[in-house]
């Protein structure tokens, strides 16, 4: 299915434009009338644009290579002209038409072909392109921002993405740093904004971990899959509530610490200001991720070898700065008891406040 994006004819956007604003744009650039006459206008305003539209794809002929400031790139177009519909083609060779890269997310082609009749030079027009190119980028663009800033701006390199129609669920590759989007996700803004956390956690907080093998087959947000399967998707699920909607602040019954949902929300109650209940913790996004990155962990059979964190009740034990062995073979059987914990915590952190915010999550 097409989906449109707004094309300004025979001119230059100068500023990045919203819905609803107008920005100047400066000239001159030659527009075609017809019998092949032009004009150059010296400058030119464009008008309100209606809320459904999408102006984040804006795209110029020019005679040379150009980056417009909040749209993409056309290449050296060739103007055509038809006389008697007085209609103007402008052909573009290959991939004409990009989405442009941002600092943190990876562009791709839009469209190879627009056109425009002479009474638009200078109007805004509607251009159609893959929805499977533009959503994927748009929900990316719009989502990583609001991340990064909450978990305060960490070094993540530009992430790639891609559509793959056969995938039956999206999935990010730490390998090549890639998003796979599947078919049914690829428009999923809080998808993006899932698989773009498991990037940051690849890449900022330390590296992702081997999970279950059932965590690669399918895993659902309020069911039991496993420690490192919940905890790896766990933080993921938060992430995604950061850069597009939805909130963990309501729990369901049965809370299990090898439930993805209930590590997300664990994640919402030390990091959030609302706190119900015995939640009692109001930390900043990066220091509670400081220690998510930091963990590590010694357990007895592992002798004097530190272990970096791949389940919660290492997570619980190193924002704690302590550990408590009935606590843990209360609430975490099977995972054996570290003998030590360490961490790059924050003065902050008060124990018993943090012990009662996981409790209250991961036990009821």
């Amino acid at each position: 299915m097409p989906h449109q994006a707004y094309q300004r004819a025979g001119s230059l956007p100068s500023t990045a434009r919203r819905p609803g604003s107008a920005a100047a744009i400066r000239g001159p650039w030659p527009n075609p009338k017809p019998y092949g006459d032009l004009r150059n206008p010296r400058s030119a305003r464009l008008g309100a644009i209606p809320p459904h539209k999408h102006p984040d794809v804006v795209f110029t002929p020019l005679d040379r290579q150009r980056d417009p400031a909040n749209g993409a790139q056309i290449r050296t177009p060739e103007r055509r002209l038809d006389r008697q519909t007085e209609w103007a083609s402008i052909v573009l060779p290959g991939r004409a038409v990009d989405l442009p890269s941002t600092a943190h997310v990876a562009g791709a082609g839009f469209s190879g072909y627009w056109d425009a009749s002479y009474s638009e030079c200078g109007d805004t027009i509607d251009a159609q392109g893959r929805r499977t190119s533009y959503l994927p980028w748009k929900n990316l663009k719009e989502a990583i921002p609001a991340i990064r800033s909450h978990f305060g701006n960490p070094s993540v390199p530009r992430v790639a993405w891609e559509v793959d129609h056969d995938l039956q669920s999206s999935r990010y590759n730490p390998s090549n740093h890639r998003i796979r989007f599947a078919s049914d996700t690829y428009d999923n803004k809080w998808t993006a904004a899932h698989e773009y956390g498991h990037a940051m956690h690849e890449k900022a907080y330390g590296g992702l971990w081997t999970a279950e093998s059932s965590c690669y087959v399918a895993h659902e947000i309020w069911q039991v899959s496993g420690y490192l399967c919940a905890f790896q998707e766990g933080f993921a699920d938060y992430v995604g509530t950061v850069g597009a909607w939805g909130s963990f602040e309501s729990h369901r019954n049965n809370p299990d610490p090898r439930t993805e949902g209930y590590i997300a929300a664990l994640f919402h109650d030390l990091i959030d200001s609302a706190n119900e209940n015995n939640d009692e913790t109001t930390y900043s996004a990066s220091s509670v991720a400081t220690v998510f990155r930091t963990c590590q962990i010694r357990v007895a059979a592992g002798g004097s070898r530190w272990y970096d964190r791949n389940d919660v009740s290492d997570f619980v034990w190193c924002l704690e700065n302590r550990i408590n062995d009935d606590l843990h073979d209360d609430h975490f059987g099977g995972v054996p008891n570290p003998t030590h914990q360490r961490s790059t915590r924050s003065s902050s952190f008060d124990a018993d406040d943090i012990r009662k915010t996981w409790l209250q999550n991961l036990t009821g």
